[in-house]
This record gives C-alpha cells, sequence and structure tokens, in this order.
C-alpha cells in the first residue's frame, strides 16, 4: 500500500498500490469500507520510487510523484478512477536532493510544493509546480542539530 489520494475529487480516497516486484500500479476505489473495483495503471521500472502521494501542482487532481533513483529525474502522474494516468516530467535534481514532502508552504490556498533537503549540504529547497513548469528556491540551511523528518519511505 502507497497510501490514499482522493483521484475522482468526490472527496473520498482511494487506495493506491504498487507491486514491488513487477512495478505494476493499481488503486482500489471505496465504497465505505468495502472495495467498489480496482484500477490498474500500468508498471512503472523499478528504479522509480514513489517520493509522494496527493496534490503537486496547482490542480485538483491527485496521484503519484515519482524520482528516478539512478539519475535523479522527478514525475508527476495525475490518476484518475478510470485508469487514465497523465504524466508530467518534472525534471532532474542532483541525488543528494532529497524528496521531504509534497505540501503547502504557503497554506491551503497556495500551490502545492515539493519539500527537498540536500544530504550533502545540509540545506533545504522547494519545487513550486505549475503544471510542467517547476520554479526551484533554495530555502536556506537550518540550525545545526535541527532536521527535516522525512516522509516514511514508500515501496
Amino acid at each position: 500500500l502507497l497510501g490514499a489520494a482522493d483521484l475522482d475529487g468526490d472527496g473520498r480516497h482511494e487506495l493506491v498500490w504498487r507491486d514491488g516486484r513487477t512495478g505494476a500500479v493499481g488503486a482500489w476505489v471505496m465504497a465505505g469500507f468495502g472495495l467498489s473495483r480496482p484500477v490498474g495503471y500500468g508498471a512503472v521500472p523499478l528504479n522509480w520510487a514513489v517520493r509522494g502521494l496527493g496534490k503537486v501542482d496547482a490542480t485538483a487532481a491527485e496521484g503519484l510523484l515519482w524520482r528516478n533513483a539512478t539519475t535523479g529525474q522527478v514525475a508527476f502522474w495525475k490518476l484518475t478512477t478510470n485508469g487514465q494516468v497523465t504524466p508530467t516530467l518534472l525534471g532532474t535534481a542532483d541525488l543528494a536532493w532529497q524528496v521531504q514532502a509534497n505540501a503547502y508552504l504557503d497554506g491551503p490556498n497556495g500551490p502545492p510544493e515539493i519539500l527537498w533537503a540536500n544530504t550533502t549540504s545540509g540545506q533545504l529547497g522547494v519545487w513550486r509546480v505549475d503544471g510542467a513548469t517547476v520554479r526551484p528556491a533554495v530555502l536556506g540551511i537550518p540550525s545545526p542539530g535541527w532536521t527535516v523528518q522525512p516522509t516514511p519511505q514508500l515501496r
């Protein structure tokens, strides 16, 4: 289980899955506490890992934030409950930069952002995403002893 996200905008969350052997991605469309129907989205090579679940850009769509562990490339998949995927390549980040969260640093009325931490320099950065346009910014370096707790590793 990767987590839960509202993939069809009905205010209820679907459960999103990935098979760790094949890379297949799917969701369970829920009806209360029961499974209404499963949805399949295809497979993704295993060197791509999910690093976030939810909104990443200013649209209402929710989906998966992917990162290629070999190249550093980042992508977002907007998902629907009819099995449609709208992939968007967002760019490449040096492998020293690790995704910490997709969050609303400007509050609920601002666009969602991707929060990054540099494992070498200690810097924190943010990507503001608008469609396929990414506006990166470095936020600074926390005081010694302070750390951002990363989003739990998703498998």
